[in-house]
């Protein structure tokens, strides 16, 4: 039994069926139709009275007006940036706040230059290692 998939995006079609495409969804799309045969995709001309498009359309247009829940997943590179910065914040107010270490707070008034001196240092280890 053969399955089609029909859609009325022209654009998205042709991007799934290029084989230079460089979106990730449409590689995705790719993947999937080669694994499983039985599926084609067509297109279908908009606003023509097909049923299944027809109610696609009024989900779509739902969907914008009452808004809809989704999970955007962040890269781990973006949430590592992010824990880093808040870390260091944090840090900052604290010191700011305490009576330890004034000594030097004069010369690193901010952690991120300790942290950085740091790291430097410990780069600088490995190259002589």
């Amino acid at each position: 039994m053969v399955c089609s998939i029909c859609s009325d995006n022209m654009s998205s079609l042709l991007d799934i069926k290029s084989l230079k495409t460089i979106d990730k969804i449409a590689k995705k799309i790719q993947t999937l139709l080669f694994q499983h045969r039985k599926i084609i995709i067509d297109w279908i001309k908009a606003h023509n009275g097909h049923l299944g498009n027809e109610k696609t359309d009024q989900l779509v247009k739902r969907a914008t007006i009452e808004g809809t829940a989704f999970n955007i997943q962040k890269p781990i590179s973006f949430l590592k940036k992010t824990l880093i910065q808040f870390s260091l914040e944090f840090w900052q107010r604290e010191r700011e706040k305490g009576t330890s270490s004034s000594h030097t707070f004069d010369v690193l008034p901010k952690v991120a230059a300790m942290v950085q001196e740091r790291n430097s240092i410990r780069i600088w280890k490995c190259l002589i290692s």
